[in-house]
Parts: structure tokens; sequence; C-alpha cells
């Protein structure tokens, strides 16, 4: 990702874990293990 895109990466990423995690409680890393790193790449190259 270009330098300028970074935060708009990490907040594509923080909004994609919130929309997909099990509950309030779930850490991202455990999102990430139980659905996999597909999702949220999705999400971040589909905006660019």
């Amino acid at each position: 990702m270009p330098y300028g895109e970074i935060a708009d990466v990490v907040e594509d990423l923080a909004v994609a874990y919130l929309e997909l995690r099990a509950g309030p409680d779930e850490l991202f890393i455990d999102t990430v293990k139980r659905i996999g790193i597909e999702p949220f790449k999705e999400r971040v190259y589909a905006a660019r």
C-alpha cells in the first residue's frame, strides 16, 4: 500500500473486524483465526 493510504487501510480493517467479530469480547486475532484473512483482504482491496 502507498504510504498515503495506510490510515484508510487500518480504518477498513477496523470496520471489517467490528462487523465480523462474534461478539464484543472477541479479539481481532481470534476473529482472523476463526474466519481467515480473506474477508479482510477483500475489504481492503475492494476499496482500491
